[in-house]
């Protein structure tokens, strides 16, 4: 994998306690080309607002698989 990843996501959001955890979960889902990541965190990961500047960090960086972050409710709603 590509350890330089949670840098540069880390570069890219904002500061916040939960902020190593969510860095580690979004770059190990980019990484591994992961079409979801689901989370009740809609302060640090399920929010558009944060899921168009992580996928502007993705794009800056050449990781160009378009992840998608949401919430187990909206998972749900995908399959119906």
């Amino acid at each position: 994998g590509d350890c330089g990843a949670g840098v540069r996501f880390n570069s890219g959001c904002d500061q916040s306690h939960d902020r190593a955890v969510s860095i580690l979960h979004i770059a190990c889902s980019v990484i591994h080309h992961i079409d979801y990541l689901v989370s009740w965190n809609y302060k640090h990961l399920a929010n558009i607002n944060r899921e168009r500047k992580i996928i502007s960090v993705n794009l800056a960086n050449n990781y160009l698989n378009a992840i998608r972050i949401i919430t187990p409710l909206e998972l749900i709603d995908y399959g119906t």
